[in-house]
């Protein structure tokens, strides 16, 4: 899940593949913020792009909800997380603006 919503994963019944549950650590995206010069890959806590590499690699999920919808975190601003989506999943569709991506078999 990549967005806002940890909510879905409870909703789903599915464990997180990592500990960041949102966009927010990530990328310095915060809810009731005005300004998004500061939000994105380059602005996310020391070190969290590193470990969040890590633990989608040693636990990859199956499927990957891009929740952004353009909102100042959206792929455009986290080249990395881009760049791992292009490597190892392909684009299965959209539900209500969400894009779905699956995991391409190894």
């Amino acid at each position: 899940m990549w967005g806002m919503h940890p909510e879905t994963y409870w909703l789903a019944h599915r464990p997180p593949a990592s500990r960041y549950l949102t966009a927010g650590l990530l990328t310095n995206f915060g809810g009731g913020r005005t300004g998004t010069a500061t939000v994105g890959e380059k602005w996310a806590v020391r070190g969290a792009w590193p470990v969040f590499r890590r633990e989608l690699a040693g636990h990859p999920p199956g499927l990957v909800v891009d929740d952004a919808r353009g909102a100042p975190y959206r792929l455009a601003r986290t080249p990395t997380l881009r760049a791992w989506l292009r490597e190892g999943y392909a684009r299965a569709g959209e539900v209500d603006g969400a894009v779905l991506y699956t995991r391409r078999a190894e």
